[in-house]
């Protein structure tokens, strides 16, 4: 009685993880022609970030929404430049912290925040973009992202 007890908790430990992990596309309305990323800094101490430059070909309009990237999440903006289209996203790693102040809680810091929630196990040159498709969000992972050389700013 004891294992099958065990096992119904298994099964049901089981189910529950699964419905919280974010199924990937494997066919997206578009299509990933490459990408690049590269750190930058600005001009004053402690200001920095990263862009991420995808290319994509798509015949009907995609309407983007996030980027998730390196554990950091931001709004997908999209641009087309000498016929190319791209999907960029611009992530902020400055070592200034917005301190935010939660009903109930302690000063907490907006990067604190996001680490608990990031929903994807990425390596360092992968990124995931969420998309509409009608009223359901979607998601399709970019592998090999290429780094290129680090920007300076004054």
């Amino acid at each position: 009685m004891k294992k099958l007890k065990l096992i119904i908790v298994l099964f049901i430990s089981i189910g529950f993880v699964q419905c919280n992990i974010l199924k990937l596309e494997k066919s997206p309305p578009f299509k990933v022609q490459g990408g690049v990323y590269n750190y930058w800094v600005g001009g004053q101490p402690g200001v920095s970030g990263i862009n991420v430059n995808i290319n994509y070909l798509a015949n009907d309009t995609v309407i983007f929404e996030n980027m998730y990237f390196q554990r950091k999440t931001t709004k997908i903006e999209t641009r087309t430049v000498a016929g190319k289209t791209h999907i960029i996203g611009h992530f902020n790693t400055s070592t200034r912290e917005d301190i935010l102040i939660i009903e109930g809680q302690n000063k907490t810091t907006k990067q604190e925040i996001k680490k608990d929630k990031f929903p994807f196990n990425l390596n360092e040159n992968e990124a995931v973009i969420s998309y509409k498709e009608g009223v359901k969000t979607k998601y399709v992972k970019v592998e090999k992202l290429k780094k290129t050389k680090r920007n300076f700013y004054q």
